[in-house]
Formats: C-alpha cells, sequence, structure tokens
C-alpha cells in the first residue's frame, strides 16, 4: 500500500523551492518506490503568515457553505481555501511522513500551522537540507519548533550557520538537497564549454524573489561584460526564474535569447543546455550542479553560502568584473575536471543522505 508523504514546499512561487523538492523525492523513491507525494503548499498567495490565521473567513469549512454573495465577498476579502494542497483543516491521520524539503523557511508563522499538526498527532518529520534566513543568529525557537525538532528522525543542514544554530540537536551537515534533483540520465558529460547560462534578477520583481537595487545594478553590468567579452566565441543566453523578470529581461538585454517557464520542472531542461552557469539564484546553480555543470554563484545574501554544496565558484558583489572574467576563464579551462568532481560529489551526497534515511526510516518498510 502506498504511503503518504507530506511535503512543506511552495509551488508556483520560487522554482528552487521546487528544485529541493525533486531532489528530496528523488530521495525518498530510491527508499519507497511508490508513495502519494502531498505538499503543505508556502506560497504567500495561498497562506500569508500569522495574522491569516486571525481570519476565520480564510478555512476550507467557510468555501463548503458557499453563502451567498460569496463571490462578492471574496473580491474583498481571502476567504476559503482552494489550493490543492494539505489544509489546516485536512484530516491529517491518513499522514505517515512529514519532509521539511530544505530553503530558510523551515519555521516561523507560514509553517506553524504544519508544526502544530505534526505534535498533535505525533507525526515523524525530517528536516533535509534546511537553511538559515536572514540574521538568523538572533532568532529563537518556539516551545513548539523546539518540540517538533527534538522529536524529528533526522535534521541535515545545509549551511555552517543553521548547523551552529540547531547545534542541540545534532543535525548532519550535507548539501541542499537541490543536488539531487535531476534523476538518472540528466546528467552531461562535458568535454569543452559551448554555451553560458546567466540568470536575470531584478529589485523591480515580487519581493522575496527580487534582488536588492544594488545587487540588479551589479548583475546588469557583469553580464554586459561577460557578453561583451565572451560572445560570440561561446553561446550566451538568459535565465529568468520569476515572471516578474521576463519584461525587464527583455528591456535589459534585447539581443539575448531569454529562457523562463511556468513549469519548475522545464528547468532541467533549460539548464540542461548550457555548459557553465553563472548567477544569483542558489538553486539555479543546484539544479545545474545535479547534472554535472559548473556554477559560478554570485553570492548578495547568506543564502549563497548554500552554493559551496553545489561546488561552485563564490563571486562577491562588487567583484570587479575584469576579475570576475579570470574566474570563467579558468573555469572553462577546467571544465572537464570540473564536471567530473560534480558527478562523484552528486553520487556521494546521494549515498550519504540515503545511509541516514535509511537508518531512520526502517519503521515505515
Amino acid at each position: 500500500m502506498n504511503k503518504n508523504i507530506l511535503f512543506s514546499t511552495t509551488r508556483q512561487w520560487n522554482p528552487g523551492d521546487e528544485f529541493i523538492l525533486m531532489g528530496c523525492i528523488n530521495l525518498l523513491k530510491e527508499i519507497y518506490p511508490a508513495f502519494n507525494p502531498i505538499i503543505y503548499n508556502r506560497n504567500p498567495e495561498v497562506r500569508q503568515g500569522k495574522f491569516s490565521q486571525l481570519n476565520f473567513l480564510k478555512t476550507a469549512r467557510w468555501e463548503k457553505y458557499r453563502p451567498t454573495g460569496n463571490s462578492l465577498i471574496r473580491a474583498f476579502l481571502r476567504t476559503g481555501f482552494l489550493d490543492n494542497s494539505f489544509k489546516n483543516d485536512t484530516d491529517p491521520n491518513f499522514l505517515d511522513l512529514v519532509v521539511f524539503a530544505g530553503s530558510p523557511e523551515w519555521k516561523g508563522p507560514f509553517c506553524k500551522p504544519l508544526y502544530k499538526i505534526i505534535a498533535q498527532s505525533k507525526l515523524p518529520a525530517l528536516f533535509l537540507g534546511i537553511g538559515a534566513g536572514p540574521n538568523l543568529a538572533r532568532q529563537t525557537l518556539s516551545a513548539l519548533e523546539r518540540q517538533v525538532l527534538h522529536d524529528a528522525l533526522l535534521i541535515a543542514t545545509r549551511d555552517e550557520a543553521t548547523a551552529q544554530f540547531l547545534a542541540a540537536y545534532h543535525p548532519l551537515a550535507l548539501p541542499c538537497p537541490a543536488l539531487l534533483s535531476a534523476p538518472a540520465g540528466y546528467e552531461k558529460n562535458i568535454q569543452k564549454v559551448k554555451k553560458i547560462g546567466l540568470i536575470y534578477g531584478t529589485h523591480l520583481a515580487s519581493n522575496n524573489n527580487h534582488v536588492s537595487t544594488e545587487t540588479y545594478s551589479y548583475l546588469k553590468q557583469l553580464y554586459r561584460e561577460i557578453i561583451r567579452r565572451f560572445s560570440p566565441q561561446y553561446e550566451i543566453e538568459m535565465v529568468c526564474h520569476y515572471i516578474d523578470e521576463l519584461p525587464h529581461a527583455y528591456a535589459d538585454f534585447p539581443d539575448v535569447n531569454i529562457l523562463y517557464s511556468y513549469d519548475s520542472k522545464d528547468y532541467l531542461d533549460i539548464f540542461h543546455r548550457f555548459d557553465l552557469v553563472i548567477g544569483h539564484r542558489v538553486h539555479g546553480i543546484g539544479i545545474s550542479a545535479s547534472m554535472g555543470i559548473a556554477g559560478l554563484a554570485i553570492v548578495h545574501d547568506n543564502r549563497g553560502q548554500t552554493t559551496k554544496g553545489f561546488r561552485a565558484g563564490l563571486i562577491t558583489t562588487g567583484t570587479p568584473p575584469a576579475h570576475v572574467v579570470d574566474q570563467i576563464s579558468a573555469h572553462i579551462e577546467q571544465i572537464q575536471t570540473l564536471n567530473a568532481q560534480l558527478h562523484v560529489h552528486k553520487q556521494n551526497t546521494r549515498n550519504a543522505y540515503l545511509q541516514a534515511l535509511r537508518a531512520k526510516l526502517k519503521f515505515m518498510a
């Protein structure tokens, strides 16, 4: 009989979260070839944080009654919960396991209802590749969060800051599961660089999908220099992760081919086109690494440290473009070695996760 596994993630918000989810699902399918994946969707369009819990109108129960004038009410007030995901009042008794699929958002108001469900129903939980958000060292855990973390089957952290923050819970230090997002058959054997991918970002996108004005200016300046120095010797294309980026990318780089999809799974094919990827999106670097494609990560906040787990070269915002050009040239020269090292690193990471998971999930056999 199929197991039922609930994953804490986002859908149709940040494709990076979905790349992590792909990696988690790939791992668990090696232990349970058939299971029902269910999501607890943290997309802020679906869950509006701590104050939404005060809104008695925003429940599945209200929507079931469909009172007269409901369409008019919903035009002004957030009522009901229609997303195809786990709701706060869904009966959890059918669940076998809860998995926090990476990301810095593994605690806090968006996750509080899930923590309550785990504690009340005594559900086994895994935290796979969770990371640091802004100012993590100054944050505290609630009693409920401490309880769930204490009882968790496994906690794996993807960066040093999170490992230190959760030291009392003895986490494993492992790369983000996005490194495992590409299934067998998607890996590339790269002999030389033919095509380079640049990941676009703008300060004009929605909160949490945008970069600062300074980072945007730096990306634009840097990418123009990269295009000037490496085109047409190498084909260069640009990748957008979020819809708001598209119009600005076309305006900023009218002569560059722009790639985007609403469907996160399409990014396997999008990034597979490249032999080297450069950009600020942590999990654009991660999904590329999962295919053996080396990356240069533009680090603009503390989440960028996650890319160390993808064996990426690090570029701090503000680094003179001429120095970055030198780094790119060095990567191009070493691309066969970097590609081979990534294949080995991915396999070692997979084996480490599977060893830990199999030891903890024997009770679900």
